[in-house]
């Protein structure tokens, strides 16, 4: 339906790429807002306890599993990913990670909202789409994984 409508847009990928831009972080984006979170938390001086790290670790170390054959992350990535964002202003990073997502989210609706009324509905839906595919696939790996 898009690829009909969009057909002679030569911008036709970028349109469809924007909506899908789900209104939920995926489970990547927010692995890595937490990341960003503990390495921000102990550039405050702030002590970063192992149960923080762990639970990161037990919440997201099979997220990445299923893309390629790769293995499931280890607590020391975890541990290293923190103290490498330490140096690199995690606070800024955050920030740009979520006004980038935030843009996305105003592209798409701007883009869904232009569609004739009796598309707008397969325009919110696009959005929601990735979103469930994440998530089953997150709730998969967890499966798994454990």
């Amino acid at each position: 339906m898009f690829n009909e409508f969009y057909q002679d847009d030569p911008d036709m990928d970028e349109h469809l790429s924007v909506l899908a831009v789900s209104q939920q972080l995926s489970f990547l984006m927010q692995e890595e807002r937490d990341i960003l979170y503990l390495a921000q938390k102990q550039c405050l001086g702030e002590n970063v306890a192992q149960d923080e790290v762990q639970a990161l670790y037990d919440t997201y170390y099979f997220a990445v599993c299923g893309y390629y054959n790769e293995a499931p992350r280890t607590l020391q990535y975890y541990q290293d990913k923190i103290v490498a964002y330490t140096t690199q202003h995690p606070q800024d990073l955050l920030i740009s990670m979520m006004d980038g997502h935030t843009h996305h989210l105003r592209k798409r609706d701007e883009l869904v909202f232009s569609l004739p009324e009796e598309m707008l509905i397969y325009g919110l839906a696009a959005g929601v789409v990735p979103y469930l595919k994440d998530v089953f696939k997150y709730d998969m790996n967890h499966i798994l994984q454990t």
